[in-house]
C-alpha cells in the first residue's frame, strides 16, 4: 500500500502533464502563422510546465505537492471564469484535486511510518 500512496501522485502528475501537452497541441489547428501558432504553443505550454514545475518539488516534499496541486485546482477555474464550460473546469481541476489529496495521503503514510520508526527505535 505505501508504494501505492507513494507513485500515484507522482504518476497522476505526470499524465496531468501529458494530457495539458496534448491539450496545448490545438493551436495547430487553427491555420495562423508559424510565429503566432510558435507563440500561441508557447503559452499553451504554460501551464504544463506549472504542473512539471510543481511535480519536481513534490517528488521530494509530498507536503509541497498537496498545497501546490491544491492552489493549481483552485487557481485554474478563476483564470478560466466565464470562458470555459464547468465540465472543461472539472477535466482539468479534478486530477489536479486528486493529485494533493494522493500526496497529502503520500506525506501522512510517510509521517506516520517515521513516528513508528522513532518509537520503536527510541530516537
Amino acid at each position: 500500500m505505501k508504494n501505492i500512496l507513494r507513485w500515484s501522485p507522482r504518476i497522476l502528475g505526470l499524465l496531468i502533464a501529458g494530457l495539458l501537452t496534448l491539450l496545448a497541441f490545438d493551436v495547430f489547428a487553427e491555420n495562423q502563422g508559424f510565429w503566432t501558432t510558435v507563440l500561441a504553443l508557447v503559452a499553451h505550454l504554460v501551464p504544463t510546465g506549472l504542473v512539471l514545475l510543481v511535480l519536481a518539488f513534490s517528488w521530494r516534499w509530498p507536503l509541497v505537492g498537496t498545497v501546490m496541486f491544491f492552489g493549481l485546482a483552485v487557481l485554474y477555474p478563476l483564470l478560466t471564469l466565464g470562458r470555459l464550460n464547468w465540465t472543461a473546469t472539472l477535466f482539468i481541476s479534478g486530477p489536479l484535486l486528486l493529485a494533493s489529496a494522493l500526496f497529502l495521503g503520500d506525506w501522512l503514510a510517510t509521517r506516520r511510518r517515521h513516528h513508528r520508526h522513532r518509537l520503536a527505535t527510541g530516537r
